[in-house]
């Protein structure tokens, strides 16, 4: 079944670039260039997973996760992020990343989307990946 994704970044081209990519494994993809523009969306739409830029004007990724876990403590959050910062990534652990990408190194963006849809427990979990830094 496919499911409803939120894409936010501040760069339209990479939101562009990465429509087609993911668009045959989604039912719906909504893009914001901000967090606030993404707290909109998920507002307005059942979501089942969303893919954000941590740095961002206006509101950043760590602002939008932490405004949508008051809300929901289930949909699952993967990052990216062209600044690995290991401050945002403690803090994006804190409150419940699912993952982490490099930009723009998206080679296992739809394997990583997918276990987040589905939970999927054989994922390596982001907290195993960077335990060294916690």
């Amino acid at each position: 079944m496919k499911k409803k994704l939120l894409i936010v970044d501040d760069e339209p081209a990479l939101l562009m670039c990465l429509l087609p990519f993911l668009e045959d494994d989604c039912h719906e993809i909504y893009t914001a260039n901000n967090g606030q523009e993404a707290l909109k969306i998920y507002h307005e739409h059942k979501l089942d997973c969303i893919l954000s830029d941590i740095n961002m004007p206006v509101m950043t990724g760590l602002e939008l996760v932490q405004a949508v876990r008051k809300e929901n403590a289930t949909i699952p959050f993967i990052f990216f992020t062209a600044y690995e910062n290991e401050a945002n990534m403690k803090a994006a652990l804190r409150y419940g990343a699912f993952d982490f990408i490099q930009k723009p190194m998206f080679e296992n963006l739809k394997e990583i989307i997918f276990a987040a849809y589905n939970n999927v427990t054989e994922h390596q979990s982001v907290l195993d990946k960077f335990k060294n830094i916690l």
